[in-house]
């Protein structure tokens, strides 16, 4: 990886979509997790309603079954999401793995997979943070990305 390697500015733009794409699988996973969360509460409250008191109006008893239902497809969603999500990850991880330059690859790897802020990636490396975007700059230009997958199409 040349340090002197440029491509053009839509190059770049392209190809940080591509790295950017576990953390919108990680982004899509929570927002399952709080929708498999919202509904199980909400089931928890159908099951209350369905003890009611001896001698009051009977309960709607389909409620319940169709509360399952909405729990059971929440959760095959999110284990669909978390297998993709994990495929994501493994192959943005593979392509980090050929950057030769540590500090490079540790900088892609703390914005890419741990999802840090530039901030938090200058703290924990401890170097300026106009530094940090340099080595971000280097190595997103060298990056090697596997053939037809610059322009995210296995985006989800």
């Amino acid at each position: 990886m040349a340090k002197d390697q440029t491509i053009s500015n839509e190059e770049y733009a392209r190809r940080v979509e591509w790295l950017r794409r576990y953390q919108g699988a990680a982004q899509r996973q929570r927002l399952l997790e709080e929708t498999l969360a919202e509904r199980r509460a909400a089931a928890v409250r159908v099951s209350a309603v369905l003890g009611g008191s001896p001698g009051a109006p009977g309960p709607r008893t389909d409620k319940l079954p169709r509360a399952v239902e909405r729990i059971q497809a929440a959760e095959a969603e999110l284990t669909a999401q978390l297998e993709q999500g994990e495929q994501l990850r493994a192959e943005i991880a593979a392509v980090l793995q050929h950057i030769p330059d540590a500090k490079q690859h540790e900088v892609l790897y703390r914005r890419y997979i741990l999802g840090q802020t530039f901030q938090a990636i200058t703290d924990a490396m401890n170097f300026d943070q106009r530094w940090i975007h340099r080595l971000h700059r280097r190595a997103v230009c060298g990056l090697e990305l596997p053939a037809g997958k610059m322009k995210g199409e296995d985006r989800p």
